[in-house]
């Protein structure tokens, strides 16, 4: 699917544990949902569903991302950006920029492999 190619190379470490967020990686998380949801709803302007729905999403995602392990939270995270990505008909330029704006905001705190490595990893 075009625009989804940065989803498909957004793979955790096998060695990143499980853990809980801390309150700042929490923090840290969060602040990139937010860059996130203002991308969303720039593209559902003229939709009030849509416009809930990104918000919903979003807002579950930050909670969740209080509750559950790293690993767990950045599978549930990628899979609900793509679903709000084909529900909204986001152009493939914006699904590229929230997947940016994901893996930046997620540096620091799960290593995610290489492109390269996730590209082979998902052909074994």
């Amino acid at each position: 699917m075009p625009g989804f190619a940065d989803a498909r190379q957004l793979h955790a470490s096998p060695q990143v544990a499980n853990t809980q967020f801390s309150f700042a990686e929490t923090q840290q998380v969060a602040k990139g949902l937010e860059q996130i949801r203002q991308l969303l709803l720039e593209h559902t302007k003229s939709s009030t569903e849509q416009s809930r729905l990104v918000n919903e999403q979003i807002e579950s995602l930050i909670t969740a991302s209080q509750k559950m392990g790293r690993k767990d939270w950045f599978n549930l995270a990628v899979g609900a950006l793509i679903n709000l990505a084909l529900v909204i008909a986001l152009p493939p330029e914006v699904t590229h920029k929230v997947f940016e704006v994901l893996k930046a905001s997620l540096t620091g705190i799960i290593h995610l492999l290489p492109p390269v490595l996730a590209t082979a990893q998902q052909l074994t």
